[in-house]
């Protein structure tokens, strides 16, 4: 297949994805269509080929073009500006298939949210050696099937197989500071977040390249404090930071050992200090992540804590080389926390702060998780759920669950769509993918449960 007619069905995959993001077809998006690809459909029959191509189209999300990998093989992985350029380029044609009915719904955001991300990550990952190479031989090259009208097809499982190929290639190249960055910019919000750890990144590389040219070395603590409400992605951040830190030289393996104060305190004091010991020795070339970490000092006679946080300091003094520890809990208990103990204080110089997730954050959150589950939301659901996590957000307490509290709501949300389709005698393949406005739980009964 040539790079030209790769780009072609490439566009045709790219615009049946958005065109059936919202589950409907307008006249506009079939004229568009028809006028794009050649094809001859009235609304209602582009609708039913979407569907039945809709498996075969949201691969795309997953596929590189072969414009972007030839990209990515003359710029030799240095994520350059002919690579940024294709991928806007991509997504402007995205945004453009979106808006031809007059507007973009939030989930043509999300998706071609998603499509960027997913770009970005794997201009990160390719590697640099040579472009990824396509099957082009005449005799076993596949038929155009996604072109229109649909013609008759044949299996469409080597290109399936290609893509879980390339998938598995990309898992067993190693971890690059690209790749990790990439998914980070690639999370949902966290804004201020990302900033900060891109600012220690650079510090830490900054700090390299002086010493390599006999500078005086920049000095500064890598063990930081993460404060915020639950589920704002302090765990995940954590987890990327410890593939940064590998990634620049900084820890030898980069992995990320969790605990909390059930897991450093024992029963007696002597065996606190010994469970303590046991998880940083653990946590060794890696990071140690100490969750609700203001649970240790509970109180001024917490023997027990206490002997907790004296053993992580010690730990973190004798391997300054080859451990950080990142501690992480509300905001207000944490600063208490810190200025319970000059040691803490000296040590955990940088604090982050984990804001709580806007609305339409919380929306897209939701969305990710119908998309990565295999489910496809209709608008009247989407809204209900959109009203419901407004009204959530705006009656915030201090145990606001943000992301938690959305994927506890999509759980409740599943639930409810699989006792509904269990009810119908013959489900179709639509039924079992679509969430209905029905299956969203009433505000009494989200009260109650979330």
């Amino acid at each position: 297949m040539t790079c030209k007619e790769d780009l072609r069905r490439y566009a045709i995959r790219l615009a049946g994805v958005i065109f059936g993001a919202d589950h409907s077809v307008s006249c506009a998006e079939c004229a568009a269509w028809n006028e794009l690809f050649g094809g001859t459909f009235t609304a209602p029959a582009l609708a039913e080929f979407l569907w039945a191509k809709k498996s075969k189209f949201e691969e795309v999300v997953d596929l590189t073009p072969a414009l972007l990998r030839f990209a990515m093989f003359a710029e030799r992985k240095d994520a350059g500006a002919l690579s940024t350029r294709i991928i806007d380029a991509i997504v402007e044609y995205c945004e453009a298939a979106a808006a031809v009915d007059g507007a973009i719904t939030l989930a043509e955001r999300t998706l071609i949210a998603e499509i960027k991300a997913r770009l970005t990550v794997s201009v990160a990952q390719q590697p640099a050696d040579e472009p990824a190479e396509e099957d082009d031989s005449p005799e076993e090259e596949e038929e155009e099937e996604d072109e229109p009208p649909p013609p008759a097809k044949r299996s469409g499982s080597r290109q399936a197989s290609r893509a879980r190929n390339r998938e598995v290639e990309a898992q067993e190249e190693p971890d690059t500071l690209e790749a990790a960055t990439a998914e980070l910019e690639a999370m949902i919000g966290l804004g201020s977040v990302k900033r900060e750890v891109m600012s220690l990144t650079n510090f830490i590389r900054v700090g390299q390249l002086r010493k390599r040219h006999g500078m005086q070395a920049m000095k500064m603590s890598l063990h930081l404090v993460f404060t915020g409400h639950p589920g704002t992605g302090k765990t995940q951040v954590a987890r990327l930071l410890g593939r940064i830190y590998r990634c620049l030289g900084v820890l030898k393996k980069g992995h990320v050992v969790e605990v909390d104060r059930s897991k450093l305190v024992a029963g007696y004091l002597g065996q606190t200090a010994i469970a303590t010991n046991k998880a940083v020795e653990s946590a060794l070339d890696g990071v140690l992540f100490i969750d609700e970490a203001y649970t240790l000092k509970a109180e001024d006679r917490d023997w027990f804590g206490q002997e907790a946080i004296d053993t992580v300091l010690k730990g973190m003094e004798d391997n300054r080389d080859r451990l950080v520890v990142v501690a992480a809990g509300y905001p207000e208990p944490m600063q208490r926390f810190l200025g319970s103990n000059p040691g803490l204080k000296s040590r955990f110089t940088k604090l982050i702060h984990f804001p709580d997730y806007e609305p339409d954050e919380l929306v897209q959150i939701f969305l990710k998780c119908t998309r990565d589950s295999g489910y496809e939301m209709e608008d009247e659901g989407l809204e209900l759920v959109r009203d419901a996590l407004t009204e959530k957000w705006t009656n915030r307490q201090a145990d606001f669950g943000n992301g938690r509290m959305v994927r506890n709501l999509f759980e409740l949300v599943q639930q409810r769509h699989t006792d509904r389709v269990a009810r119908m005698r013959r489900p179709t393949q639509r039924h079992l993918s679509t969430i209905e406005a029905d299956d969203v739980p009433s505000r009494e009964e989200m009260e109650a449960m979330l």
